[in-house]
């Protein structure tokens, strides 16, 4: 009677708080089934070790799991959490519990499970016409070279990495040179996310440097800024030493990192948002950006430019403060403010029925592009999932696209005059592992 008694007090508890949006922490102990979206293999999970451990570290977002009625009750929320010890969770809230997509996750469902040895095994259930996960399709050719580690930035001790994808032959010409950033919803910011698109850009012959970056977890807004330009202003910095054009930076994202791009492009002006990453007096500014699916006004009220609950939680996660507490902080992080006459030359690529950041977004930036007289392509794609590129019948398409507007963006940009490094991160950013594509 009284093991009742306290579960039906949390189930109460748990109601009064999401009713009065009173901060909740707990922990709670997953059941033996869970989803995650990503592609590719999980990977396997020693005798003893949480399966779950091992799908965070290898950069992988559980975005929806099974749970006892009375965990379900307790945690609301499935965004943000965190693991704490082997077999449980810890999960904020309170936040309306949801089962759908967040920006920038890579989009392929699994079925994970764990067997009694605790090894992971995963039943794919990717829609069949989305085509196969574009990674597995489209892995990066043995000719490519690829130079991994090179430090780009430094914040103190924490030293920020990028690998950079070369076309499989030198020429005595400079070529353009792309700086490559993943989604994840601001909270995955590693290097390998978005490898397989900077290895298709590099066959295409343009120089493609795929970043990591301080996920909000490890740091909020504008942390995530300051890297990305820092990846720039390292990419100007050097391009000699890579065959780089220094004149001719472009810059891809996708959600998550397509709002980067997008900052990128329009924030050139913004002094406040460069950072000390190093490299300091090196321009940050891109000469093109292609962004896909990207978030580019918070603060929007417009129909049908409101973004779902579940994804203004992440952008909340990202910006650190709730909107109603901080609405000048998240104009300052909407691209969209930044527009100018000069705001870099953008392509933007949109699934007309992306419920995850509406297709409204882009209109919203390629209306104030033409407004001050910038240049915006919009491209629309029609019944596509948020993370379309991560599938086969949407990738070449749309990577046609990019090379495409590339080329005609940057091929024929001047060399600057002198793009000299200052203020290195140290000698790291000047070295980094050579080696064959796998």
């Amino acid at each position: 009677m009284k093991r009742r008694c306290r579960v039906l007090w949390l189930f109460v508890l748990a109601a009064i708080t999401a009713c009065m949006h009173i901060p909740l922490l707990l922990t709670v102990t997953l059941s033996a089934t869970s989803c995650a979206y990503h592609s590719g293999v999980a990977p396997e999970a020693a005798a003893g070790e949480d399966p779950f451990d091992v799908l965070l570290r290898h950069g992988w977002q559980v975005s929806e799991y099974q749970l006892s009625q009375t965990a379900v009750a307790l945690a609301p929320t499935n965004y943000p959490f965190t693991t704490r010890a082997a077999g449980t969770w810890e999960t904020t809230g309170p936040k309306k519990w949801t089962s759908g997509f967040f920006p920038g996750s890579l989009w392929f469902m699994y079925q994970q499970t764990t067997n009694p040895l605790g090894k992971t095994q995963v039943q794919d259930s990717i829609p069949t016409e989305w085509g196969k996960p574009a990674r597995e399709v489209y892995p990066p050719s043995a000719d490519i070279r690829v130079i991994r580690d090179l430090v780009y930035a430094r914040y103190g001790e924490r030293f920020l990495k990028l690998d950079l994808y070369l076309p499989p032959s030198q020429t005595d010409r400079p070529i353009p040179g792309i700086v490559v950033i993943r989604g994840g919803g601001w909270r995955f910011g590693d290097k390998e996310g978005f490898a397989f698109i900077a290895a298709y850009l590099a066959k295409a012959g343009l120089a493609a440097a795929s970043i990591e970056y301080r996920p909000s977890t490890e740091a909020t807004f504008p942390a995530a800024v300051y890297d990305a330009k820092a990846a720039v202003r390292w990419m100007r910095a050097n391009a000699k030493r890579y065959g780089i054009n220094a004149g001719a930076i472009g810059v891809i994202g996708g959600s998550a990192g397509a709002h980067l791009a997008a900052l990128l492009g329009t924030s050139s002006h913004a002094s406040e948002l460069e950072g000390n990453g190093g490299y300091k007096g090196v321009s940050s500014r891109v000469q093109a950006v292609v962004a896909m699916a990207p978030p580019t006004d918070f603060v929007s009220a417009s129909e049908g430019g409101r973004f779902p609950a579940s994804t203004d939680s992440v952008i909340e996660a990202f910006l650190g403060k709730p909107l109603n507490e901080a609405l000048d902080l998240w104009k300052v992080a909407s691209p969209i403010t930044y527009v100018q006459h000069d705001s870099a030359p953008i392509l933007l690529l949109h699934s007309q029925a992306d419920n995850v950041v509406p297709y409204q977004q882009s209109v919203f930036l390629r209306n104030r592009y033409k407004k001050v007289g910038a240049q915006a392509e919009l491209h629309s794609i029609s019944d596509a999932p948020h993370g379309f590129w991560n599938y086969t019948r949407w990738f070449s398409d749309s990577m046609d696209r990019t090379v495409a507007f590339f080329t005609r963006m940057l091929a024929r940009r001047q060399q600057p005059r002198k793009a000299s490094p200052t203020n290195p991160p140290g000698r790291e950013g000047r070295r980094g592992r050579c080696i064959a594509s796998p």
